[in-house]
């Protein structure tokens, strides 16, 4: 997060969209479980089935503006030392800022 506060939202945000996605997904299938028992269904109203769909693609999109932040500034994030670093400018920057760990030569899998 120390590295891109807004990408850090974005994710965020584009996670609780997901979630809300399958929420009105499953809601979407208990409503018409029910009206086809009760004999109330009605095709045309498949198309809610639209709206999940347009949540998932809306998350997808706030996710991948939020990782190409931190891409952008070439993050990485080492879990064995617990190290962090990123570009700021010229700079190379890591967090915690005290460590002595060397980063890049520690050759872990970066995550955003």
């Amino acid at each position: 997060m120390t590295c891109t506060p807004a990408g850090y939202r974005l994710v965020s945000l584009a996670g609780l969209i997901g979630i809300l996605g399958w929420l009105q997904f499953l809601v979407l299938v208990v409503i018409f479980i029910l009206f086809a028992v009760t004999r109330l269904f009605e095709p045309p109203s498949l198309w809610l089935f639209a709206l999940p769909i347009a949540f998932r693609v809306v998350a997808q999109l706030l996710d991948g503006c939020g990782r190409s932040l931190a891409t952008r500034k070439h993050f990485e994030y080492h879990y064995k030392p617990d190290l962090a670093s990123w570009l700021d400018g010229d700079a190379r920057r890591t967090y915690p800022p005290n460590s002595d760990v060397d980063a890049v030569a520690t050759g872990s899998p970066s995550a955003p």
